[in-house]
Parts: structure tokens; C-alpha cells; sequence
């Protein structure tokens, strides 16, 4: 008789009709005691969209059973389901520690453990809770974390780890720690930029700014650079007061590919670093851009951005030199930057001149020759769209630049202009 009832019930099961299942497999339970069917129970209940009663009949069922790894299991999961999975981002960390502790109490299976942890670490981090991020990363070992991703695209929660640990460290400012974790974590993920620029700041809270800098300009020697990097690296020369290198890597990131309202506390440092280097008038367009942005979004102009304002005006005063701006508006306030950023990270660069020899539509880089014959490599986001043309004569600086083919270091082509 029971075995054509849990026939029956598994039936139901496929075609996910979890009330009629969960009917047979209570009664199951308890007309015969049967342990397996009091687990079906609870899955059917949780399944079903009830995991309060799952949990209240979990209890029962351990009591019974208390042995069965599957009951247990089960009410593990009822209790994941009911206070973990669909917890409001909104809500007090402290209303999320209380169950997750309740169910790591439950001695879970690898895979609700980390989804239990991983919910902690992710809304703790949210809200900047970054001791709770860092200890809760603790309760999981990272090399037994699933490092799959879905089709090969996205993070693996074993990634997610070992960010979210990385991050924590150097937020808490535990130089040493962070950087451990992040080599630790380089070696996991090699192709990952993010681990190597943490363990090189981590080199710089620890007061070796000068090996910060060869770690930070060796990653910026890749193809692919984000623009904060590059502010990472004028930072540092900011802290051993070259701020002519300084105001270089500050421009080529204010040049770099990101949004222009991210960057906004960037044209702040470069109005500092002009005004501390005697170039008023490019203090003042890059201040009025950054203020100009906050205006727009609505955010407040905060005290430092005041006072530096303030000093900036001051001081033009003094110079006796005017600054004319037709127009505050961001976008002509971009265009006048972006001539002064140009002149600042390039200065310094070799200059060439040469025709474009090689620009194909499906690739991503290009090379132009040089009137001595040499063949420089280019990123075809370098070239401004009006010199898009094969045999076109251009001006050009060289940069340092990793070259993947031949592993070695060598240079590319940069802030090109039409040859006259």
C-alpha cells in the first residue's frame, strides 16, 4: 500500500503539484512512522511556498527522527528559505546574523552553508560592514568554494570570496593581511587586474609607496587599463610629493574610458595638484567641472570641494589672471579639461610622426609606421575618429606598453593629432 502511495506522490512530484505530494507523504508519516516521507514532507512544504510550516513540522520530524540526515537537511533548507533567501537589502544586518548563526548551528552541507555565509558577506558589505565581511568570509574555506560560473560569464561565488575578503582587509586597513589574501587570491584568478592593484595599495598603506608604484606601473603596462588605477598610481607620487608625476597619471586617468560622474573627486585632485604647481587657470576649469557635475546630480558640495574652491579664487585673484568660461555647462567644461589633460600626460612621452598603416574594422588595435620605418602598435580607441583612415600622416606619442606576443616590454602609440 505505501509503496503505491509514494508511487503516486511521485507523480505528483513531477509534475510539480507539491500540495497533492505533500498530502500523501504526511500521511505517510505518520500512519507508518516513515522517516523518508516525513523528508518529502517538508520539501513539498518548503516547495510549495511554506516554509514556516516546514519549519514548524521540521522540528517535529528531528525530534522523531533525529538521526536522519535528510530531515535535517530539509529543515536546514526551510530555515534558509524563510530567513535568508529573500532578505530585504533594506533591513538591519544584525536581523540576518541571528538565523544565518541559527542554521550554520544546524552543521549545514557545503552548498546552503555558502549561500548562508555569502548572503551575510554580500549585505554586509552593502553596508559597509566591513569587520562583520571579513569574519563571516572566515567561515568558509575559499579552495572548497564552487568556482563555477553560469555560461563562463560572471563571478564564481569562490571569486565573490576571495573579493569580498581582499576588499574587507583594506578597508580595515590590515595591510599585511589584505595583501597575503590578495596574492593568494592573483593565483586563483591570474587574469584578474583587481587582486594585483589591492596588493600594491596594500604595499602603500604599509608605507612602501615606492614598491606600490613599480607593482601599480607594471599593471598599467596591459592593454586594458581602468582609470582608477591610474589615479592609484598618482596618489602614491602625491604622497612622495612628485607631483609633476602626479599630475601626469591624474590626466591620462581623467583621459582613461569611465564615466565622467566617477571621476568626479579626480578633477577635484587635479585642481589641487594645479593649484599646489602654480597652474591656476587649469585649477580653475577642472574645479568648476566638479562642482558643475554635483550640481547636475543633485549631490552636495562638500565642505573640502568649499574650501578648495575658495582657495583656488583666492589665488587667481592674487595672480591678476582671468579665466574665460562662456558657459558652466559640463560638457564645454569637458572639452576645455580635456585640452589640459592632454598637454599634462603626454609631455613627457617621446613624440613621433607617421602614417597609418594597418586599420582593420573587426579588430580592436591597429599599427601606424613611423617615418623611420619602425611599425608602432595602437589601440583604435586612441585615434580620434577623424584620423580613422589607412595612409593618413599623424603626430604621436610612445608609451610603455606590455607586449603579449613577444612577453616583453615595448610601446604603443598614443594621443595622436593630424601632421601638418
Amino acid at each position: 500500500m505505501s509503496n503505491n502511495l509514494i508511487e503516486q506522490a511521485q507523480q505528483f512530484l513531477k509534475q510539480e503539484n507539491f500540495p497533492a505530494a505533500g498530502k500523501i507523504f504526511r500521511k505517510l508519516w505518520e500512519e507508518e512512522n516513515n522517516s523518508y516521507a516525513a523528508s518529502r514532507y517538508l520539501s513539498c512544504l518548503r516547495k510549495a511556498g511554506y516554509p514556516g510550516a516546514a519549519i514548524r513540522q521540521g522540528k517535529k520530524a528531528k525530534e522523531q527522527f533525529p538521526d536522519n540526515n535528510y530531515i535535517k537537511n530539509e529543515l536546514i533548507w526551510a530555515y534558509y528559505d524563510k530567513h535568508i533567501k529573500n532578505f530585504s537589502e533594506a533591513a538591519h544586518i544584525d536581523k540576518l546574523i541571528e538565523p544565518a548563526i541559527n542554521i550554520l548551528s544546524h552543521q549545514p552541507d557545503k552548498l546552503p552553508k555558502e549561500l548562508t555565509v555569502m548572503a551575510v558577506v554580500k549585505l554586509a558589505k552593502q553596508k559597509d560592514e566591513w569587520q562583520i565581511v571579513s569574519e563571516w568570509c572566515d567561515k568558509l574555506e575559499p579552495q572548497t568554494i564552487d568556482n563555477t560560473t553560469i555560461n563562463g560569464k560572471g563571478k564564481s561565488k569562490q571569486e565573490q570570496w576571495f573579493f569580498a575578503k581582499v576588499k574587507s582587509l583594506i578597508e580595515l586597513k590590515l595591510w599585511q593581511e589584505a595583501r597575503s589574501w590578495a596574492l593568494k587570491a592573483a593565483k586563483f584568478y591570474p587574469r584578474e587586474i583587481h587582486f594585483y592593484r589591492w596588493a600594491a595599495l596594500a604595499l602603500k598603506g604599509d608605507g612602501e609607496v615606492e614598491k606600490a608604484i613599480n607593482e601599480l606601473e607594471n599593471i598599467i603596462l596591459k592593454p586594458r587599463i581602468e582609470w582608477y588605477i591610474l589615479q592609484d598610481l598618482a596618489n602614491c607620487y602625491s604622497c612622495l610629493n612628485q607631483l609633476d608625476k602626479a599630475i601626469i597619471f591624474s590626466c591620462r586617468a581623467a583621459l582613461a574610458s569611465g564615466e565622467y560622474k566617477a571621476k568626479v573627486t579626480l578633477y577635484m585632485n587635479i585642481a589641487q595638484l594645479s593649484l599646489d604647481t602654480g597652474n591656476i587657470e587649469i585649477a580653475v576649469r577642472n574645479i568648476e567641472l566638479s562642482k558643475a557635475i554635483r550640481e547636475q546630480e543633485g549631490w552636495k558640495i562638500k565642505q573640502d570641494l568649499q574650501q578648495l574652491d575658495s582657495q583656488i579664487y583666492q589665488e587667481l585673484e592674487k595672480s591678476q589672471k582671468t579665466v574665460e568660461l562662456e558657459s558652466k555647462n559640463i560638457n564645454y567644461l569637458l572639452k576645455l579639461c580635456q585640452k589640459d589633460w592632454k598637454k599634462q600626460a603626454y609631455f613627457n612621452l617621446p613624440q613621433e610622426s607617421g602614417m597609418i598603416n594597418y586599420l582593420p574594422q573587426d579588430k580592436s588595435h591597429g599599427f601606424v609606421i613611423t617615418d623611420d620605418g619602425k611599425r608602432i602598435f595602437f589601440l583604435q580607441k586612441d585615434l580620434p575618429p577623424y584620423l580613422r583612415k589607412e595612409k593618413l600622416k599623424v603626430d604621436f606619442n610612445l608609451e610603455k606598453n606590455w607586449d603579449r606576443k613577444q612577453q616583453k616590454i615595448s610601446f604603443k602609440a598614443v594621443n595622436f593629432s593630424a601632421c601638418f
